[in-house]
């Protein structure tokens, strides 16, 4: 009886939102630069993660068995991408990091449910996406699949490696 006696004061001792003031949208008139070489197209590369990591895995998982004791499935995963500009390798070909967050048992969406770095590694803009292992990088492919094979697993040592700075020498 408090209770609702207390929520009815509260109600009307409080503004309504309809007249709270709301901020009116302002157009800018500066012109907008086209994206530099460096920027990330995230989404692009979140769609790649998501076709050769997170597609796999969910088919993966999603013919366990019934009766298995292996640790069930996360409920939901999410892509982020960790760099905010594109990095260079040896090679001359330009990756970022990214992660992989999973998000167990049925609850709401806060941030706090969700296990971080479940799964990192890197993606290049050419398509290729490498995930980070116990040693060293794997192709997805090698990592994700049944058969293993060390043809596949094998990954050159530039892979997800940052270009070493050039050093000039003073005389």
């Amino acid at each position: 009886m408090l209770r609702t006696v207390v929520a009815s004061l509260l109600l009307f001792a409080l503004p309504s939102l309809a007249t709270l003031p709301v901020p009116e949208a302002t157009t800018s008139t500066a012109p907008t630069t086209p994206p530099a070489a460096t920027d990330v197209d995230v989404a692009r590369l979140t769609s790649l993660v998501q076709e050769q990591v997170i597609t796999p895995l969910r088919a993966r998982e999603s013919s366990r068995g019934k009766m298995s004791r292996a640790a069930v499935p996360p409920q939901k995963r999410r892509v982020r991408i960790i760099d905010a500009a594109l990095r260079t390798d040896e090679k001359g070909q330009q990756f970022v990091a990214f992660a992989v967050d999973a998000q167990h048992g049925f609850g709401a969406a806060a941030d706090d449910n969700w296990s971080h770095d479940e799964a990192t590694g890197c993606v290049y803009t050419s398509g290729a996406v490498y995930l980070r292992g116990a040693a060293s990088y794997q192709a997805t492919t090698a990592r994700l699949s049944k058969k293993k094979s060390k043809s596949t697993d094998e990954v050159p040592a530039h892979i997800c490696h940052d270009r070493p700075a050039q050093v000039a020498a003073l005389r």
